[in-house]
C-alpha cells in the first residue's frame, strides 16, 4: 500500500472539484449562450477574478473578521462561529462582506 500525504489528498481533491466546476460552468455557457466573468471583489474594492472554486470555498472557511488592513483575517473559523478565537471576543475592524 502507498502512502500518501495529506496534503498531497488534498491537491488531488481540490483538483478534480476545480476541474469538474469549470467543466460544469463551461457546458451552462454553452448551452444558454451566455458568457460568465468570474469576478468578485476583493474587500479593497477591487476587481479580482475567481480563478478556482477551493479559493472561494478556503475564503468561506476563514475567519470572517477584518484585519488593520482592510483584508479578511487569515485564520480558519473555530466553534462553529464565524469568527476565529481571536475575533470571537472582539472584531475591532468589522466584517468582511461577500458578493456572490
Amino acid at each position: 500500500m502507498v502512502k500518501k500525504s495529506i496534503n498531497s489528498i488534498n491537491n488531488h481533491i481540490k483538483t478534480a472539484i476545480d476541474n469538474k466546476y469549470n467543466e460544469i460552468v463551461n457546458q451552462i455557457m454553452t448551452d444558454y449562450n451566455i458568457s460568465f466573468s468570474r469576478e468578485i471583489y476583493n474587500d479593497n474594492n477591487k476587481l479580482t477574478n475567481i480563478n478556482s472554486f477551493s479559493e472561494l470555498v478556503n475564503d468561506m472557511l476563514r475567519c470572517q473578521a477584518r484585519v488593520k488592513s482592510g483584508c479578511q483575517c487569515k485564520r480558519s473559523k473555530k466553534n462553529s462561529t464565524e469568527f476565529c478565537k481571536i475575533h470571537q471576543k472582539k472584531c475591532k475592524f468589522g466584517k468582511v462582506k461577500y458578493l456572490i
